[in-house]
C-alpha cells in the first residue's frame, strides 16, 4: 500500500486522486477489481496538474497509454497546451504531443483529418510516433 500513496504530500492532491479513481473506474468500490483500469500511481501526475475540464482526464490517460503523452520527471504541460493536445488526442491518442498541440488548434474537421493522416502514415511505415518525436526536421514543417 505504501507505493499507492508515494508522492501524495497534501490533502488536495489526495482528494483529486481519489475523485479521479472514482470517476474513471467502472467499479471503484473494489480496489483490485478487474473492472478498474486506472490506479492512484497512474493518476498522480494528472491529479497534480491544473487540468481545466473533467473530460480531459480520460483523454490524457489514453494518450499516456498509447504513447502520445509522455510525462518526464512528473512534469505535465501547461493548461493551454494540455487543452489543445486533448482535443487532438480525443481523435488520435497516439499522436505525439508536439503534433497534438498544433493539431488541437484546428477545427474538428481539421483534427479528424490530421488524426486519420497520422494513422495512415504510421500504418504504412512512413513514420512512427517515436520517430516523429525524435525528428526535429518534421517539427519545423508544421
Amino acid at each position: 500500500m505504501s507505493d499507492v500513496v508515494e508522492g501524495i504530500s497534501d490533502f488536495r492532491t489526495a482528494k483529486r486522486v481519489n475523485d479521479l479513481f472514482i470517476a474513471l473506474n467502472e467499479r471503484p468500490e473494489t480496489y483490485n477489481s478487474s473492472y478498474n483500469q486506472h490506479y492512484p500511481k497512474d493518476l498522480l501526475p494528472i491529479a497534480k496538474s491544473n487540468v481545466m475540464q473533467d473530460w480531459m482526464y480520460p483523454v490524457m490517460l489514453d494518450a499516456i497509454e498509447k504513447g502520445g503523452l509522455t510525462i518526464s520527471e512528473g512534469r505535465m504541460p501547461g493548461e493551454r497546451t494540455l487543452f489543445d493536445c486533448c482535443k487532438a488526442w480525443k481523435i488520435n491518442p497516439a499522436m505525439p504531443q508536439r503534433l497534438a498541440k498544433f493539431v488541437g488548434t484546428h477545427s474538428l474537421r481539421g483534427r479528424m483529418l490530421a488524426g486519420a493522416i497520422f494513422d495512415k502514415m504510421s500504418e504504412e511505415g512512413k513514420t512512427t510516433p517515436q520517430e516523429w518525436r525524435d525528428n526535429k526536421i518534421l517539427h519545423g514543417k508544421i
